[in-house]
């Protein structure tokens, strides 16, 4: 008998009790997940939508609404940095949350909670990173270091561990 893609995908994942004991080991609680989550892949509309009424199906309890049933973190997946011998569960996970049509953002750093016995988080650390969400900041940045990337990297703030979103295309990479 042939399994359909949530069969396959739900066998290919670990269950949803392992998954919450793995995130507590790193003391990361899930958030309630919405439609912006699931990403649309390429395709016909209808492919689009069953994509999307998979990842559905498999990730909440329809008599619970919106609650998850599977955990899922939410975080930035622009830099991960995977140990080696984490690296093969970490693929394969990225690989199934890719076919259940997982936003990216969300199934990277799940695979990488899931796939790792220790995480290094932004909370353990001396440094913060710097959020420019608004055009006014990101504006204020670039004119600050004179829309040269190099003086950004070499006049970097103090305490900073990263500041996002910094689009090269932006920056004059020359100088």
């Amino acid at each position: 008998m042939a399994y359909s893609t949530e069969q396959r995908s739900k066998n290919e994942l670990p269950s949803s009790k392992d998954a919450t004991a793995r995130l507590a080991v790193h003391e990361l609680t899930c958030r309630p997940l919405g439609w912006r989550n699931l990403e649309v892949g390429p395709g016909s509309c209808w492919q689009r939508v069953k994509k999307w009424l998979t990842a559905l199906w498999l990730l909440y309890h329809p008599s619970r609404g919106l609650e998850p049933s599977y955990p899922l973190l939410m975080g930035y997946a622009d830099l991960l940095v995977v140990p080696t011998l984490a690296l093969p569960e970490f693929c394969h996970l990225c690989g199934v949350f890719a076919a259940m049509g997982i936003f990216v953002e969300c199934a990277a750093v799940t695979a990488l909670a899931l796939a790792v016995p220790r995480l290094s988080l932004e909370r353990d650390l001396d440094v913060r990173g710097l959020e420019l969400w608004s055009d006014a900041d990101r504006a204020t940045l670039y004119n600050q270091y004179a829309g040269r990337f190099s003086e950004l990297v070499e006049k970097f703030p103090d305490g900073c561990l990263y500041v996002h979103p910094v689009k090269l295309s932006h920056w004059d990479l020359q100088n």
